[in-house]
This record gives C-alpha cells, structure tokens and sequence, in this order.
C-alpha cells in the first residue's frame, strides 16, 4: 500500500498471492487528476475504470496495459481503477 500523504487523496494497493497472481487498485479521491504512483515489477491489464463511458463517465481511459516500466497512471477526479495479470495463453 502507498500514500504519500493525506492531502495527495490517492492511494495504491498492490497485492500479490503464493501462486503469483497480482492485482493493483489505484484510487484518486481528489476532485482533480492526479498521476497515481506505484512499483510495477510486470505487465498488468485494466480490468475494471470507475469512469468509463459504460458506467456513465466521460473520462479518458487510462492504459489498457502496463508494462513494469510504467510508474504512474494518470486517473481522473474522483475514480480509481482496477489492474489484474496479463494471462499468456
């Protein structure tokens, strides 16, 4: 978990299980965009965006993927979104 300090209103959760699975939530609490901080040690696909269109946000999407040079993800006001693992088939 990461937060700089309360008046950044974001937070980053990374959570990872025995098996390898790993899952990012980035939250921006802030009526402002804000690039969310993170370690990214591997690709991570966007599995679920607060403010897209479909969920009646008007937002731009952030990225679809990250790969473990991305450091940041620019989210919207008041929005957070969800990465899980890129699954190789």
């Amino acid at each position: 978990m990461r937060c700089e300090g309360e008046s950044d209103r974001w937070l980053s959760v990374q959570r990872s299980d025995p098996n390898g699975s790993s899952v990012l939530l980035l939250l921006n609490f802030a009526n402002e965009a804000r690039a969310i901080p993170f370690d990214n040690p591997r690709a991570l696909r966007l599995a679920l965006f607060t403010d897209a269109a479909a969920y009646g946000g008007a937002a731009a999407t952030p990225p679809a993927e990250l790969d473990h040079t991305t450091t940041a993800v620019e989210l919207p006001p008041e929005s957070a979104a969800i990465y899980c693992d890129v699954v190789v088939d």
